[in-house]
């Protein structure tokens, strides 16, 4: 059945529901959308510096763990002689 159609099937009161829920409808939006707008963007930006502060405290944790197992940072420390395994 098409939304905008003139049938005369379509019942007067089905019609004025179906305006009074448009009506109302777009009520909520205006009432309602600047709330949700800006309950999403705290979250959003909350998100954001969450993820910058995970990534900081990360980059820290593993560049005092290099300093503790005696590796400069970005580079790999060789194993030795006795660690390697068996390749015969």
């Amino acid at each position: 059945m098409n939304l905008f159609s003139t049938d005369s099937s379509t019942s007067i009161a089905t019609r004025i529901v179906q305006g009074v829920l448009s009506v109302l409808g777009v009520y909520a939006i205006i009432r309602f959308l600047p709330r949700i707008v800006s309950s999403v963007f705290k979250r959003f930006v909350i998100g954001i510096v969450g993820e910058i502060l995970l990534v900081a405290g990360g980059t820290l944790l593993t560049e005092q763990w290099s300093r503790h197992s005696g590796t400069e940072a970005g580079t790999v420390r060789p194993r030795d002689a006795s660690s390697r395994p068996d390749t015969r």
